[in-house]
């Protein structure tokens, strides 16, 4: 099992605080959404609404600057290591408690 460490697991609420809206809003995981066209599609999802989990895939600085101002959960998952980058993708789905609606 993966560590929680809070440089690994930036900030996980956002993916609960919609949760219990009726209908649900819809889980999505997005692979590197911290610059370019990632941001947008992350922004594009939060103004749906819906529950946003950024997956930060090698850029350590990434956790210093959240581009969705606290709006997505974030998680650093370094790309080179399959191995991390699987685990710490099952914690996170772990916690989600479901599946993902999207993962983009």
């Amino acid at each position: 099992m993966v560590e929680d460490d809070a440089a690994d697991f930036c900030s996980l609420g956002p993916l609960f605080e919609q949760k219990d809206a009726v209908p649900p809003n819809p889980a999505v995981l997005v692979l590197g959404g911290s610059t370019f066209m990632g941001r947008e599609t992350v922004q594009a999802l939060l103004d749906l609404p819906a529950r946003v989990c950024v997956v930060n895939r090698g850029r350590s600085y990434w956790g210093t600057n959240d581009p969705s101002g606290g709006r997505a959960a974030r998680v650093s998952a370094d790309r080179r290591d399959a191995e991390l980058f699987a685990a710490r993708l099952d914690v996170v789905t772990e916690r989600l408690g479901g599946r993902w609606a999207l993962v983009a």
